[in-house]
């Protein structure tokens, strides 16, 4: 990590800078220290020079549209390359957030132990990787993805009461009464 002008930049990151005459002067991060780069050659461009656009990474420009993704990036699993106009940039994933400043590491969020789900009661809340999901508890029956009413075992005919007994809807079951002359 170095510390150049006020910014921190990572081991290999680089930045430009203009002297007083207007010259374009490389520095890298190398060791610990931003270090002074040869001037390096740049490719012609095949863009007017209002669609030419300067980097904060290099003395050479590129045109608007530039897909610097395709040149490598360092994004890792859950975390996405996305192009600015100068430079690439890794973005976390809906779901996850970033592990350090440059967001290439990316982590889980767990929506369900901070609390930041949409599951109704009569469910249960279950982290999943980049989301969650909400389960019914034991006697209840999805209404939609985050609500679950009672299951009425009664109504459905999903109850074990004989054909000579009543059945009695409870919460989370039901209960079977024999019918009257029968025990």
């Amino acid at each position: 990590v170095c510390i150049f002008e006020g910014r921190t930049y990572f081991e290999g990151q680089r930045e430009t800078v203009y002297s007083s005459a207007g010259d374009c002067v490389l520095f890298e991060c190398k060791d610990h220290k931003m270090q002074r780069i040869p001037k390096e050659s740049c490719t012609p461009l095949n863009c007017p020079e209002s669609q030419q656009i300067p980097l904060s990474h290099s003395c050479c420009k590129i045109c608007k549209g530039h897909d610097f993704c395709t040149e490598g990036h360092n994004c890792m699993e859950h975390s996405v390359c996305r192009n600015l106009d100068d430079r690439a940039v890794c973005s976390c994933r809906d779901g996850f957030r970033a592990l350090r400043e440059d967001n290439a590491y990316c982590e889980d969020i767990d929506e369900c132990a901070e609390g930041r789900h949409y599951c109704r009661e009569n469910t249960m809340c279950v982290n999943t990787p980049g989301s969650f999901m909400c389960i019914c508890k034991t006697g209840y029956i999805r209404i939609d993805d985050y609500s679950c009413t009672e299951h009425d075992e009664c109504i459905t005919n999903q109850h074990n009461c004989d054909e000579n007994a009543l059945c009695f809807n409870t919460v989370g079951g039901h209960n079977c009464v024999c019918k009257p002359g029968y025990t």
